[in-house]
C-alpha cells in the first residue's frame, strides 16, 4: 500500500450553468415522430448503437433493438451522433447524442434537447432513483429525472467518472506524467448541484515521469462501495508496459488519509493482443464493473480479471471465447453479475450476443443475431456501444 503526499480540502468550484428545476432555452421533445415502442417491450435483450465514422461526409446512426428470441428492430436516430448508452433500473436505458439525451422506459420516452453541441461523451448512467446523467469531455454534466433538469460545468474536462447514492464524481488529473494537482469534483444529485472540489498533489520523478519512469493515467470508472470511492489507475512505463494500482478515496476525511493507493502489479497484455494492436473487446470493457467487492476488467488476451477491494489482489476468473477476443467489432455492457458482449467478425450480416457469469467466469448464454439490411448494407456503419436493460 502506498500513500501519496496530498493537499486536501473541499472547495466550492466550477460554474453552475443551470439552477435546479430550470429548463434551458430550446428544451423541447426533438423527436415526437420517433417510435420507441420496439425498445419498450419487456423482451428486450439489448440495445446497440451503430454509426458511421465522424470523417464520413454524410453521417448516419441507428439503434439496433435485440429481442430475447434473436429478432431485431432498427430505430434510426438521424445523422451522425457520438452516442453513449447505459441501462438503468426497471428496464430503462438512456441514449445521449451530441445534442440530445433521451431516456426510454416501459411507459415513456423523455427527450432533452440540451442546447449547444457536445461531441465527445465521457460517461453516462441512470441512478437507482431514475436520474439520468450524461458527462462530456468539455466538462459539461447534465442531470435529469424528467422534471428537474440541471446543467453543470466543471472547468476541466473530466477523466474517470462515476456515481454514488447521492452524487456524481469526476476526476481530473491535468497533464499526465508531470508534477501536478489532481482534482475530484462532487456534484450532488439532490438540492444544489454546484460542484465541490477536493485536490491532492502527485510528485513526479525525473523528466516528469511518475514513480520510477511510469506515467499515470486513470483506468476505470469510479465506483462507490462502503462509503468509499474506488477506481483503477494505470501506470504506463516508457516501453508501454502497464501496471495497475487500486485507488481508494474516503470522502468523509479531510487531509491525511483521504487518498490511498494500493499496488496490484503488472496487467498481462493490458489492452493489447498478440499483434500489439488495441484489442476491441478490452477497450470496450475498460470502464470496468463493481460486483460483490471486486472490480472487473478484461485484458487484451480476453482474460476476465477481478481485483479485490479488500486485498488489492488480482486474479483471472475466466476467459471469453476466441471469436469474442478476436472480434472486429465489439460492444460491452456490464450488468449486475454478468458481462454481456456483442461481437462481430468480417461478416457484416451476423453478430453474436454472449453472457459471461462473473462468479464462475464461464459463458452462460450465446445467441446469433441476424443484422438487418438497413445496417449491414451500409458499409460505413460500425458497432459503437451497447446497453442491456435490467429489472
Amino acid at each position: 500500500m502506498q500513500r501519496l503526499n496530498s493537499t486536501v480540502g473541499w472547495l466550492i468550484s466550477a460554474t453552475l450553468a443551470l439552477v435546479p428545476g430550470a429548463v434551458p432555452t430550446g428544451t423541447v421533445d426533438p423527436g415526437p415522430e420517433m417510435d420507441w415502442s420496439a425498445a419498450q417491450r419487456d423482451d428486450v435483450a439489448a440495445v446497440a448503437y451503430f454509426a458511421t465514422s465522424i470523417y464520413e461526409p454524410t453521417g448516419r446512426a441507428s439503434l439496433l433493438v435485440i429481442h430475447d428470441d434473436g429478432s431485431t428492430d432498427v430505430v434510426p436516430v438521424g445523422a451522425l451522433d457520438i452516442a453513449m448508452l447505459a441501462a438503468g433500473p426497471d428496464r430503462a436505458f438512456t441514449y445521449s447524442s451530441s445534442t440530445t439525451t433521451t431516456t426510454v422506459n416501459a411507459d415513456s420516452a423523455d427527450a432533452w434537447l440540451r442546447g449547444g453541441e457536445q461531441w465527445t461523451g465521457e460517461w453516462t448512467g441512470i441512478t437507482d432513483a431514475g436520474e439520468t446523467l450524461a458527462v462530456f469531455n468539455t466538462g459539461d454534466v447534465f442531470i435529469t429525472d424528467g422534471s428537474r433538469r440541471a446543467h453543470v460545468k466543471v472547468p476541466d474536462g473530466p477523466g474517470a467518472t462515476g456515481m454514488s447514492r447521492d452524487a456524481v464524481w469526476l476526476l481530473r488529473q491535468g497533464s499526465l506524467g508531470v508534477h501536478g494537482r489532481v482534482s475530484l469534483y462532487r456534484i450532488a444529485l439532490a438540492g444544489d448541484p454546484k460542484p465541490q472540489r477536493t485536490t491532492w498533489m502527485y510528485h513526479g520523478g525525473r523528466g516528469g515521469w511518475l514513480h520510477g519512469g511510469q506515467e499515470l493515467g486513470t483506468g476505470t470508472s469510479i465506483f462507490s462501495h462502503r462509503n468509499r470511492l474506488w477506481y483503477l489507475e494505470q501506470l504506463v512505463a516508457q516501453d508501454r508496459t502497464m501496471t495497475l494500482r487500486l485507488a481508494e478515496v474516503d470522502p468523509r476525511k479531510q487531509g491525511k488519509g483521504y487518498y490511498t493507493s494500493h499496488g496490484i502489479g503488472p496487467i498481462p497484455r493490458a489492452l493489447y493482443d498478440d499483434r500489439d494492436g488495441v484489442n476491441r473487446l478490452a477497450a470496450q470493457a475498460g470502464e470496468g464493473h463493481l460486483y460483490r467487492g471486486g472490480l472487473y476488467i478484461v485484458n487484451g488476451q480476453g482474460e476476465l480479471l477481478r481485483v479485490s477491494l479488500a486485498t488489492a489482489r488480482m486474479r483471472v476468473i475466466g476467459r471469453v471465447r476466441r471469436h469474442a477476443r478476436n472480434a472486429v467489432d465489439a460492444a460491452v455492457s456490464w450488468n449486475e453479475g454478468t458481462l454481456n458482449v456483442l461481437v462481430g467478425d468480417v461478416n457484416p450480416k451476423k453478430l453474436r450476443l454472449e453472457t459471461y457469469d462473473l462468479r464462475s467466469g464461464e459463458r452462460s448464454s450465446s445467441m446469433e443475431i441476424a443484422v438487418p439490411k438497413e445496417i449491414w448494407s451500409d458499409a460505413g456503419q460500425f458497432l459503437g456501444a451497447m446497453a442491456v436493460p435490467r429489472d
